[in-house]
């Protein structure tokens, strides 16, 4: 089994690993958020009644096996890049609730000068250009069109070749805060 890294958001901030096969759902949780990046992981702000999971950049695949964060408000946050959008997409099909933070198209344009070549060996080429996993159909509008502007202007850098994305731990951390503690209180009754 998995060893997954755990944090509460609560204020203590306690951050333990636990085993996938063990993880059972804490009394009065309320919200999950998985986040890609260690330096994103451990800066996430305080908010009562969450928790957040390492990802790991691949650790999505594992989350599928745990139903219950189905019976939770899920949050995805990774990078906005071919590889962060994969992941949404492949925990949406298995959570459909999942819900995103900063991987829309307002996003990618806000942040836009923190664009930088991404390396794609695992998409498929066709005429030069990478085609859109066919995964992509569970995105929103806003986020398929952050997506597919990660596809545009590919390049063949050291004969590989090159998408653009955003790595999450650039994005600088008070943005990153208000957005997550954005997302975090929609919907919520005062």
């Amino acid at each position: 089994p998995r060893m997954l890294r755990v944090m509460w958001l609560d204020g203590k901030r306690e951050d333990f690993g636990i085993s996938e096969n063990r993880f059972a759902k804490p009394a009065d949780l309320e919200n999950v958020i998985v986040v890609e990046n260690l330096r994103s992981f451990l800066t996430l702000p305080d908010h009562p009644r969450t928790l957040a999971i390492f990802g790991e950049g691949r650790a999505s695949q594992t989350l599928t096996k745990i139903g219950w964060l189905g019976s939770t408000r899920l949050f995805y946050w990774g990078d906005l890049d071919p590889y962060g959008f994969n992941i949404l997409s492949a925990l949406r099909a298995e959570f459909s609730g999942v819900q995103s933070i900063l991987m829309n198209r307002d996003a990618f344009q806000r942040f836009a000068d923190l664009i930088a070549p991404t390396p794609i060996p695992h998409f498929k080429l066709s005429d030069s250009l990478p085609f859109a996993d066919p995964g992509w159909i569970r995105l929103a509008a806003e986020e398929l069109a952050a997506a597919r502007a990660t596809l545009h202007e590919t390049k063949t850098i050291d004969c590989g070749v090159h998408a653009r994305g955003i790595e999450q731990e650039k994005i600088p951390l008070a943005e990153a805060a208000k957005e997550t503690l954005r997302a975090l209180s929609r919907g919520l009754v005062p």
